[in-house]
């Protein structure tokens, strides 16, 4: 399971920040503090920990027992193609909401997808 407590500090702790910055955004969360919508993006090169941090920020809120689901992109596309060639109205998109933390990783995976 990843943590920020097995987190390998690469590029000579170059990104101690970036961990910093999102167990803070954990901590908003446990405190109650973090109830407005807000979007936060990690980017960086490849093999740079950003999944990990992703999956220890999903594992630290839902220690908390507050709601938060963790997708790859590719996933949910799935999940919504299949509500829409099921007719159903999206009801996969709105169970996905009905989360106080939704973190979505590999978003690359969309860059020349054809979606019609």
């Amino acid at each position: 399971m990843q943590t920020f407590d097995n987190y390998y500090y690469s590029n000579e702790g170059k990104n101690e920040l970036t961990v910093s910055v999102i167990k803070k955004i954990a901590e908003s969360y446990k405190n109650g503090s973090d109830t407005d919508s807000r979007l936060y993006t990690l980017y960086g090169p490849h093999n740079s920990g950003k999944t990990h941090l992703m999956k220890a920020l999903f594992n630290e809120v839902s220690a908390f027992q507050i709601p938060a689901i963790y997708l790859k992109m590719d996933d949910f596309f799935e999940g919504l193609s299949g509500d829409l060639r099921a007719n159903r109205n999206v009801i996969y998109f709105k169970s996905i909401c009905e989360n106080k933390l939704i973190i979505i990783d590999d978003i690359y995976w969309c860059v020349n997808k054809e979606f019609i």
